[in-house]
């Protein structure tokens, strides 16, 4: 089996992205599995072989421990963390050639905290692991516009 790992900013169209590898990989003849990290996702263009929101819910978090949604994601991502045996057990019944691992919008919380890293190493642990990753970086025109006016404007270049 081989993951790959979709990481990249809120919004910038990792879950697209994992659609249209899905869509690629399956009509290639391979047998591909989708796998959600992301609790807070309401709507998904594709169908979850392993989903996360069926372990950890974003809006229950937010009820039980009176916390808002950013709160939520932190500690959502520390419970990813605890439940990879259920999530492993999940991906092990579909069984793909390929899993597409579609992460959470805040990168942040995914790459920089310990639980990221520790779901990316035990995941399929007892497996032969073969790991491609891939960082999304879109960008919306209007941040670029911001980001270039900025530089102009502290470049003494008027």
């Amino acid at each position: 089996m081989k993951a790959i790992f979709i990481i990249g900013t809120a919004g910038s169209g990792k879950s697209l992205l994992s659609a249209n590898l899905f869509d690629y990989y399956t009509k290639n003849g391979s047998f591909v599995g989708v796998l959600n990290l992301d609790p807070g996702v309401e709507n998904l263009p594709y169908t979850c072989d392993v989903d996360v929101r069926d372990y950890v819910d974003l809006v229950s978090i937010m009820r039980q421990y009176d916390l808002g949604p950013n709160g939520a994601m932190i500690m959502a991502s520390d419970l990813i963390a605890s439940k990879i045996d259920d999530l492993q057990r999940d991906v092990d019944n579909v069984n793909p050639d390929y899993l597409i691992v579609d992460t959470p919008g805040q990168i942040e919380l995914f790459a920089y905290r310990t639980s990221g890293p520790f779901f990316v190493q035990n995941l399929l642990l007892n497996k032969k692991r073969e790991y491609f990753y891939m960082m999304v970086h879109l960008l919306p025109h209007q941040l670029i516009l911001f980001q270039w006016h900025f530089l102009l404007h502290q470049s003494n270049f008027d």
